[in-house]
């Protein structure tokens, strides 16, 4: 087999478990459920605290400064950072948080120009209220903040949420994250309005513009956090995902069907079907995490939303990937089974085992990462209870162990027929824990392997020969010429030609010659002892051989008349006039010291 021609299906298959790490991580919007730093501490004196950070004028002039920035470049990677580290955002939303920059930003022009030394305290003011939480909008104390919020609150009335930047436990000073869930409703509230100043973030934010084109009766009224547009919209993404589903499936079945039949020969097509399908629910899993931000959602909704795409998505690739592996399995135990070797009988099962397990072991990896669940901390965490498990796996370990003994020592290999612990049958399978034997009865045999390395085994399928051994009984009236005459037939019949070949073998440079004698005086027969060996150890052949030797030694013993004896007893009764037997009671003296 020209194993470079796999390398095109081995390249696709950990393409795709790479692609695994950056599909999971597209966006959603957990704000506010992530701390921002390590090592939390309320005392800002003793942590340094980023200057652009250090007050909220200081994070609001931070995020006006790079927001401008970003407008006349939007690959601006620093200035985008500088504006990701002004809101409560976990890292992982991804492209989220720029459609919430976008929008908070969109807020800010619809209310007029904002002068963040006006409008916001400094350092020394927080330090002198002990401030943790200032609300810009809309209950703002400060005078020149007043002067935009007002006629923005006559115009529109109550607004729906506000606008906080409080302390976070670093001591930074950030957007709140309860806030940033609900800027889309704000914006959506306060985009009425037009823009007072400065750019009109529809150029920019593609939710935003796709909100300006919907009509005003599906805009305002929210439910469940969503505006009647955006369930629509959530509906049309739906349809546009199973569409995709279905249309991949179509056009990669017959891609797949080549290109398995090429490399790795012709493919079990239920098996292939299984492959392809969740091929085409990732993809629609994928393109509805590309395409969800332009509904611009936020909050639980985003997130809920978000979180289960990512978590269907990390699972119909784990199912290819499985699948995969089962496909590939299934093609080089076909040319494993065209070898004469059988250690790639075993080693390849063994190695599909391996990869599903590293397979879903990335897959629980990335479905923990699509909930922000750290798992070295909850490691950690075991304590005892990692050193109990540890006291209880000393079997599971003992038997890892035993199973890689048996892949170096190879006591047996798949399809030889052992004895053990008096189970007779042949080895099916032999995995890192187990070894399975089907039993020559049918039944299944689940042996641990680590009993198997302690424990004596004896390994019949390695035999070089078959050895049968006879006793042939005759009569006890048989003359001795028809002794000699028995033996010799026997001698004659295991020379006769397609009963000799089998059993005139070699093993090493030892002649192993049938012997013939007649060794023994039986109870009620004469004993001729037979012993030859059968090659090759085949055990069926070993069967036609002994009965076709059976029936040439039943044919000559009647052509001579030699009779085979059986196990007899002779019974004289009283009065047979053919065998007079006379019955009489002997006078016995009694012994000494006996009474009477």
């Amino acid at each position: 087999m020209n194993r470079t021609r796999l390398l095109p299906l081995f390249l696709a298959f950990f393409l795709m478990l790479g692609a695994m790490p950056a599909l999971a991580q597209t966006p959603t919007l957990d704000a506010a459920k992530e701390a921002q730093s390590a090592e939390p501490n309320t005392d800002n004196s003793e942590t340094e605290v980023p200057k652009h950070l250090a007050s909220p004028r200081d994070t609001l002039s931070t995020f006006l400064e790079s927001m401008n920035r970003v407008e006349t470049d939007r690959t601006d990677e620093a200035a985008w950072e500088r504006i990701y580290s002004t809101l409560e955002i976990p890292k992982s939303a991804g492209s989220a948080r720029k459609e919430v920059a976008w929008q908070l930003l969109g807020v800010f022009n619809s209310l007029g120009k904002i002068d963040p030394q006006t409008m916001t305290p400094g350092v020394d003011e927080i330090k002198t209220d002990k401030l943790k939480n200032f609300e810009f909008f809309p209950d703002n104390p400060r005078p020149a903040a007043q002067k935009i919020i007002k006629p923005a609150l006559s115009q529109l009335g109550e607004a729906p949420s506000s606008v906080i930047i409080h302390r976070v436990d670093s001591g930074a000073w950030k957007f709140a994250g309860e806030s940033l869930d609900q800027i889309p409703q704000l914006y959506g509230w306060i985009s009425e309005r037009g823009v007072r100043y400065g750019l009109d973030i529809r150029q920019r934010s593609a939710s935003a513009w796709i909100r300006s084109m919907v009509p005003g009766s599906l805009k305002g009224r929210f439910v469940l956090g969503m505006e009647a547009w955006q369930w629509l919209g959530l509906l049309g993404l739906a349809f546009i995902c199973v569409c995709i589903d279905l249309t991949a499936r179509v056009l990669i079945s017959p891609v797949a069907k080549r290109l398995v039949n090429r490399y790795l020969g012709a493919p079990d097509d239920d098996l292939l079907k299984t492959t392809v399908r969740p091929m085409g629910f990732g993809l629609g899993a994928a393109a509805f995490l590309l395409l969800v931000n332009l509904l611009g959602l936020s909050g639980m909704a985003l997130t809920v939303l978000v979180v289960a795409a990512r978590v269907v998505l990390v699972v119909c690739i784990t199912w290819a990937a499985w699948m995969m592996t089962d496909l590939l399995a299934a093609a080089f135990m076909r040319r494993a089974s065209k070898t004469d070797s059988t250690f790639d009988d075993m080693i390849i099962p063994l190695l599909r085992k391996t990869v599903k397990l590293f397979i879903v072991a990335i897959g629980l990896i990335y479905v923990a990462d699509s909930f922000d669940i750290e798992l070295l901390p909850l490691l950690g965490s075991l304590g005892l209870a990692g050193l109990a498990i540890s006291f209880a796996a000393q079997d599971m370990v003992k038997n890892l162990f035993g199973g890689l003994s048996i892949f170096m020592d190879r006591p047996f290999k798949v399809g030889e027929r052992i004895v053990y612990k008096g189970y007779d049958g042949v080895i099916e399978e032999i995995g890192f824990r187990i070894t399975r034997m089907r039993t020559l009865t049918g039944h299944l045999v689940t042996i641990p392997n680590g009993g198997i390395t302690n424990d004596p085994i004896e390994n019949i399928g390695r035999r070089p020969y078959i050895r049968r051994t006879i006793n042939v009984t005759i009569t006890y009236d048989t003359p001795a010429e028809k002794i000699q005459q028995a033996v010799q037939i026997i001698k004659d019949i295991l020379e006769e030609p397609g009963i000799a070949e089998p059993i005139h073998g070699r093993i090493g440079a030892d002649e192993f010659p049938p012997r013939v004698y007649f060794n023994d005086y039986n109870a009620a027969s004469l004993n001729i002892f037979v012993i030859y060996w059968h090659f090759p150890p085949a055990y069926w052949e070993y069967m036609e051989h002994g009965e076709k030797f059976n029936q040439r030694l039943f044919e000559e013993y009647a052509k001579a008349e030699i009779e085979f004896a059986f196990p007899t007893q002779t019974l004289y009764l009283a009065g047979d006039p053919n065998r007079p037997l006379s019955v009489g009671l002997e006078n016995l003296n009694p012994t000494e010291g006996s009474g009477g």
